[in-house]
């Protein structure tokens, strides 16, 4: 039965996340983690995933998918099945790991770029309940705008500050930013911080956030607007960011 399963929900999974001029279920995404787990635990190879993790110790597991819609996208998500950062247990500490998974994850992006971009120029970007496409979490890897970076570069508060509120707007849209060290990352639960940002009231599932490389520090900003996807932020196929550079 098990064998069965794996060409029917590889197919699947195949027609369903790689059809990207189509309108995706929204289970399309969990249907692909499905199959990777079972194509990792059957034949040793994750495919269509680039990579599974099945977690250690009191890690969370989680796999890496490439975007149907440019090469250089790629999205981690979990590999049990949680629709987004609405989700309670995201609070729990150990989920600050998907956030620092997504982030060593953009090498898969640089890679993808032949290496005519640079790290620092990919960010990450997690969507709220109000905005997102696919009812399982995920986080986006993928380059920046440039114009996206120079603005939160140039407003990045100082460590230790707290939320501060973007001078500029990002697409008309509001934001509330915070500088964190790479130590705050390795132990911090960003989902956590989302929850207790300003106006949250412990509610994160209206927030949209994305968090980006400032030098030796990291920069979170989030907004709870939901006028548009936060993928309208992103550079898809680095196309600007290889142009500028």
């Amino acid at each position: 039965m098990r064998r069965a399963f794996i060409p029917l929900s590889l197919g699947l999974a195949l027609l369903a996340f790689g059809a990207a001029a189509l309108p995706l279920p929204r289970d399309a995404l969990w249907l692909v983690v499905r199959s990777c787990i079972v194509a990792q635990d059957t034949f040793g190879n994750p495919f269509p995933c680039l990579k599974v993790d099945a977690g250690q110790g009191a890690g969370p597991g989680y796999a890496i998918v490439r975007a149907p819609d440019r090469s250089t996208h790629v999205i981690l998500t979990p590999i049990v099945h949680i629709p987004g950062i609405e989700s309670p247990e995201l609070l729990r500490e150990d989920a600050g790991a998907y956030w620092r998974a997504a982030f060593e994850a953009r090498r898969y992006v640089v890679e993808s770029a032949g290496g005519r971009i640079r790290e620092r120029d990919v960010g990450l970007a997690l969507n709220s309940m109000d905005t997102r496409s696919q009812d399982q979490l995920h986080i986006h890897a993928e380059c920046f705008r440039p114009n996206v970076l120079a603005t939160l570069r140039a407003s990045a508060p100082p460590p230790n500050a707290g939320w501060g509120r973007l001078r500029a707007t990002l697409e008309g849209e509001p934001y509330l930013l915070r500088t964190l060290t790479r130590a705050e990352l390795d132990a911090t639960n960003l989902f956590a911080l989302l929850a207790a940002m300003p106006g949250a009231g412990g509610d994160p599932s209206r927030s949209k956030a994305l968090l980006i490389e400032v030098g030796d520090l990291l920069v979170l900003a989030a907004t709870r607007s939901s006028r548009r996807s936060i993928e309208s932020l992103l550079d898809h196929g680095c196309a600007r960011t290889l142009k500028q550079g």
